[in-house]
């Protein structure tokens, strides 16, 4: 083959990949909108990652199922309003995705909801992040504490147990404990998280990046070998409330001590707030109509509201609110697609909060 069509070949190549990267690109921004995270920074005095100032929408799933519109207000976080000082009793609401909330329009997750429940009796304020487990409410909370707030409540899910616990003493963006002993957790130092390399930021600017990366989710894909071989049904993990129930119950005695220090330390470090613990319901026993007592992780909500009674913190089990709504409305409170709470979650769990809190205040 001569040189000439050698270049050609090489130009027609060329030609043909930016032609698909275009079509790619048209199709992830229009017909199959990819997902659009806000950018992460890190916030030096309190050691704690949070958000740019921005908007954009939320998609899930490789068919870009329209999810929430977010808004990242002045502060960092996202909320449908600013967090002003004023004069209003402040209600600090700190959790995971639940509370940061992209899969539902900002506007109707659960501190908005409850904003527009309280009116002018407080001032509700939201500070979630995606991954963070129970130990980085702790640190979530020494920040809250610049807003002064009367009440400060902490939204547990399932997975904020174990991930709180890491088995060395490696820095990390979130707060997590690593075990001294039988029955004492240390704090492991903060980091902040590394600047994204060129690459990356580049991947993440374009749609097609943000479809693979958010969409797609293809860093979490596992792309080795199935392997031919059948395991047992006894090794196959079980999964409810979206966690490897043996996993974490082989964890049980650690989960326990560390979800100890973690409130005794809340209770230590905030004597004059009100503080409500307010725990995801059993919802998987509730619509298949089980026994929420017989559930394989009942034991994690029973020990939270020991410790919780122990150190004289509130608790709110949302499987009593959730179970009694779903008896007469027969709707479920997450998506089919995400177990992440729908608008109708986020709704009822806000109404429950708001009756707790005001149930003591009236």
């Amino acid at each position: 083959m001569d040189k000439k069509k050698i270049k050609e070949n090489i130009l027609a190549t060329i030609i043909g990949l930016i032609t698909v990267v275009v079509l790619l690109e048209i199709i992830f921004r229009t017909l199959l909108p990819a997902a659009r995270l806000p950018e992460s920074t890190f916030d030096v005095s309190y050691r704690i990652p949070k958000f740019l100032p921005g908007k954009g929408q939320y998609t899930i799933g490789k068919f870009c199922i329209k999810a929430g519109k977010w808004h990242i207000n002045a502060e960092g976080w996202n909320s449908p309003y600013e967090y002003i000082n004023d004069n209003r009793p402040k209600v600090a609401i700190i959790g995971d995705s639940y509370i940061e909330a992209f899969q539902v329009d900002v506007e109707k997750s659960l501190g908005p909801v409850l904003q527009k429940l309280a009116g002018s009796q407080y001032h509700v304020m939201s500070f979630g992040t995606s991954g963070a487990p129970l130990s980085q409410y702790l640190q979530l909370s020494r920040y809250a504490q610049k807003f002064k707030p009367e009440i400060i409540v902490f939204n547990l899910v399932h997975n904020d147990f174990d991930e709180s616990i890491v088995p060395d003493n490696t820095p990390a963006t979130y707060l997590h404990y690593f075990q001294v002993n039988d029955t004492t957790f240390k704090e492991c130092a903060i980091e902040p998280f590394k600047k994204k390399g060129f690459a990356s930021t580049l991947v993440n600017y374009t749609a097609t990046g943000r479809y693979l990366l958010h969409n797609l989710k293809i860093q979490e894909m596992n792309l080795g070998t199935s392997g031919t071989q059948k395991k047992s049904t006894d090794s196959l993990p079980v999964y409810n409330a979206n966690i490897d129930v043996k996993k974490v119950t082989a964890l049980r005695k650690e989960i326990t001590a560390v979800t100890h220090q973690v409130i005794s330390t809340l209770r230590a470090e905030h004597p004059d707030t009100r503080i409500i613990f307010m725990m995801d319901g059993l919802r998987k026993e509730i619509y298949d109509n089980t026994s929420v007592e017989q559930s394989n992780i009942r034991w994690m909500t029973t020990m939270v509201s020991e410790l919780c009674h122990q150190h004289g913190v509130e608790f709110i089990d949302l499987t009593e609110a959730f179970a009694a709504d779903y008896q007469k409305n027969n709707t479920h409170f997450e998506f089919p697609h995400d177990w992440h709470w729908n608008e109708y979650g986020h709704r009822i769990a806000a109404e429950t909060l708001y009756q707790q809190i005001t149930s003591k205040t009236n």
